[in-house]
């Protein structure tokens, strides 16, 4: 199976500086979304430190066999966490940042997924929007214990703070997952400032309507035409059985 993939990142319509960073690595089947938080450039230095580590990781490891690739997914996220915690050891203006981050790699006809924070990744199989990754926020966690219901999540003032970060503390929990891959599967990687806009059937009416190398520029556009409030990055990986696209 062949891998292509489509990315942008856009600051938004009200920010002065974007603090989200993507990972594009077509030949080594890895991709990455993080949305950094610290203030000034702290975020930014985050979310890049984040990409940058699981990128020296994975690229070097000999994992092979299921549960090692799950294992090592997993453990590039911890190994970011600690180098940006340590990174904001060093130096007092970086410290307290921290970002989110979310890990797709190809290997052996199945991705592997590594998740931190409230950045996501979905799968466009059959016409549907499936979510990947589980958001580790305060609102979701309410919902998903019966004190808060999905309308509320959505209107709450609250709906944007995380509970988990990869950075903020030198050790964190990561989320892993692992699922066969089909030809034809689209994935899509994308921060909050796109993801806060847009409902599954949305991004499911979306994919089927625009060419896949389309899909980025159409989602940032869209994410900003509905208040681009935010940073927005939009990453989209095809799984196909030639080198055609689409």
């Amino acid at each position: 199976m062949k891998l292509i993939s489509y990315a942008l990142t856009d600051v938004g319509r009200f920010r002065d500086h974007n603090e989200d960073s993507f990972l594009q690595r077509d030949d080594l089947g890895l991709y990455g979304v993080a949305d950094g938080m610290g203030g000034h450039t702290a975020g930014e230095q985050a979310s890049r430190l984040a990409v940058t580590a699981v990128e020296a990781a994975l690229s070097a490891t000999t994992a092979s066999e299921r549960q090692a690739l799950v294992a090592a997914v997993g453990q590039a996220t911890k190994t970011a966490s600690a180098e940006i915690f340590s990174a904001g050891e060093r130096n007092p203006d970086l410290e307290g940042m921290g970002t989110t981050l979310t890990v797709l790699w190809f290997r052996g006809g199945r991705v592997y997924l590594s998740h931190v924070g409230d950045s996501r990744a979905y799968l466009y199989r059959d016409g549907a929007v499936k979510q990947l990754s589980l958001d580790h926020t305060w609102v979701n966690e309410q919902v998903r214990s019966g004190q808060m219901t999905e309308a509320e999540a959505k209107g709450s003032q609250y709906r944007h703070v995380i509970t988990r970060s990869v950075g903020f503390e030198r050790n964190v929990e990561v989320d892993t997952l692992a699922q066969t891959v089909e030809a034809g599967d689209l994935y899509l990687l994308c921060s909050d400032g796109l993801s806060n806009y847009f409902s599954e059937e949305i991004l499911a009416d979306v994919f089927a309507q625009t060419f896949y190398r389309n899909l980025p520029s159409r989602l940032v556009d869209l994410a900003n035409t509905c208040g681009g409030e935010d940073n927005i990055t939009a990453l989209v990986v095809q799984v196909c059985n030639d080198t055609g696209s689409t």
